[in-house]
């Protein structure tokens, strides 16, 4: 029942790359989580491990692990936990019409394709965001040369997965960025959510990506 879930949740733990570690696109996702499972009234406990990456299920952070009837269950993608606590009349369930859905998909596509790659431009092309933040960040904790190879690498697997990006003009993704912020404040207007029926999904992804750009100060913004 929900309400056994409930009481289950309180042994969740969301586990995440330790701050000083932290990029922007894992910043995005942990604020999107947080936000999300707060809306809900979902109760867990932050846990930053140095390791984080390495321990999660995809290789990417943050995760949650959740204990069901004494076994832990991982949720490593924040839309497969969103379908497993909606499965069980949890999360944020406002009743939209047919067409509200279509549009929350829409927008949350359109955060995809347009936010997503400003975040890895920023935190992997840009070489003077790479050499003063992302590189020094994922090389903390390692010894030398260590500190300097793994960082290298994860740059070069991202452009090599990401090789459209790595060749895009920063000003190109900045204002693909830019247009989708307007299209997402004009569907927002002066209201406290996207849709007149409460807050949903796009309400803690479109939060989580904001917060996340807003807070986080890099050598070249």
């Amino acid at each position: 029942s929900a309400e056994r879930m409930s009481d289950q949740s309180r042994a969740a733990e969301l586990l995440a790359s330790a701050k000083e570690k932290e990029l922007l696109p894992e910043r995005a996702q942990r604020l999107i989580w947080q936000c999300y499972l707060d809306l809900a009234g979902l109760p867990y406990t932050n846990k930053a491990m140095p390791n984080a990456n390495y321990m999660s299920p995809t290789g990417s952070a943050p995760f949650l692990c959740l204990r069901l009837a004494s076994q832990p269950v991982i949720f490593s993608e924040f839309e497969s936990l969103v379908v497993f606590l909606e499965s069980q009349h949890l999360g944020l369930q406002p009743e939209l019409e047919p067409c509200e859905k279509a549009d929350r998909e829409a927008y949350i596509s359109l955060i995809r394709t347009n936010f997503m790659p400003a975040e890895d431009y920023q935190t992997w092309v840009n070489a003077k965001n790479f050499n003063e933040h992302s590189s020094p960040a994922q090389g903390l904790g390692l010894a030398w040369p260590l500190n300097r190879a793994v960082p290298l690498l994860q740059r070069f697997s991202h452009l090599w997965n990401h090789w459209d990006l790595y060749h895009a003009r920063e000003q190109a993704v900045l204002l693909d960025f830019e247009q989708a912020c307007s299209a997402l404040s004009e569907r927002l207007g002066r209201k406290e959510s996207f849709f007149g029926s409460g807050l949903t999904t796009l309400d803690a992804v479109t939060y989580g990506h904001l917060e996340a750009v807003v807070s986080l100060s890099l050598p070249s913004s």
